[in-house]
């Protein structure tokens, strides 16, 4: 989103996106130089299922504001249901070398999911508690973990960390691991097993079972 006039955008992707108008596709390491008014938007969206734009360098001539986005996220990728995700970005300028990865409130068995994006080349991520090994990662680049508690991130370059809620069917266990606070396995429309607690219907309070309104 461009505030001022004669804004030059200059995307660099890291994967193949649509062609839209005024936007030509692009494959992944392509630039493209766009200009753009007061309040005008330019929308980059991935052209294949699966596709991520973490990684891919914006850089202006003057302040933008820049939103990540996705029409149908889900952490995991084996679980129901995805969601509408959007988040405004950060400018690297602002990103940390140190961070509180704090837990969210319990829910139920569920862990929490954090990305890491690094800035440059050679970034070392260490995490304590120690959260599993994480690989020297370079510019764009990403790594992906879950956890159940809290504990900090720190790199030796700047990185970008983002936090992700687990979707309501992970929060009672998995049927893979066994259902947990009373739920069963329970095969979902998409063909999906998660494990789900019976769900309560009624038309008004003399039908409901005692102790429901």
């Amino acid at each position: 989103v461009a505030g001022f006039a004669a804004t030059a955008v200059t995307v660099t992707t890291t994967t193949k996106t649509q062609a839209g108008p005024k936007v030509p596709a692009m494959n992944a390491g392509e630039s493209q130089t766009f200009t753009l008014e007061p309040y005008e938007i330019l929308n980059i969206e991935t052209d294949t299922p699966g596709g991520d734009l973490t990684g891919t360098y914006i850089v202006s001539n003057q302040p933008v504001g820049v939103f990540g986005g996705h029409e149908c996220g889900a952490s995991a990728t084996d679980t129901c249901c995805c969601d509408h995700l959007e988040q405004m970005m950060i400018p690297v300028s602002a990103w940390g070398k140190a961070y509180v990865a704090s837990r969210s409130a319990q829910r139920g068995v569920e862990s929490d999911y954090w990305k890491i994006v690094a800035s440059e080349d050679g970034t070392q991520v260490n995490t304590n508690p120690y959260q599993g090994d994480i690989p020297v990662l370079n510019a764009g680049q990403s790594w992906e973990l879950k956890s159940n508690t809290s504990f900090l991130i720190q790199s030796n370059k700047p990185v970008m960390v983002g936090q992700f809620l687990s979707s309501s069917y992970e929060i009672n266990g998995s049927c893979s691991t066994g259902c947990q606070n009373g739920t069963t396995c329970e095969t979902l429309g998409n063909g999906i097993q998660a494990c789900s607690a019976a769900v309560l219907s009624c038309n008004g309070d003399s039908d409901c079972p005692q102790g429901n309104t």
